[in-house]
């Protein structure tokens, strides 16, 4: 399977305007704390310590499958969760109440319109040159 990712000719950026992040070394402290972060991680091999679940459970499919004559029985239903809430049922009815009872939400006074100034958003996307 191969994944595919579509860019709208404004995504696109030039190569000439790619500009690569300079490397650097890293520095005796940074050094320090990954040698020390990597000893805190690191434990004497011990491979009694791992075990083999897929295999077990895949040895354990074949003779049930040996054992039933090359038929398996049916997977065990998984069981329906009991307090499951359809969110979207519960809005559609609190919207029904809403207007049955004739409020449009809560309405802003004059005054807290006026006290209140909305900043301009940031700019969270930067339009690049098509290529």
């Amino acid at each position: 399977m191969m994944l595919e990712l579509m860019h709208f000719p404004d995504e696109i950026l030039d190569v000439d305007e790619f500009k690569l992040p300079q490397a650097r070394e890293p520095g005796a402290a940074e050094k320090r704390m990954a040698k020390q972060l990597v000893d805190s991680m690191t434990v004497k091999w011990n491979p009694d310590g791992y075990k083999d679940d897929y295999r077990e459970a895949l040895e354990k499919v074949i003779e049930q499958k040996i054992r039933s004559g090359g038929k398996l029985p049916p997977a065990p239903r998984a069981r329906k969760a009991g307090n499951i809430i359809d969110l979207a049922e519960v809005l559609k009815r609190s919207l029904q109440e809403a207007s049955a009872k004739g409020s449009k939400g809560p309405k802003a006074s004059k005054a807290g319109k006026s006290a209140v100034k909305k900043k301009p958003a940031p700019e969270t996307h930067r339009r690049r040159k098509a290529a």
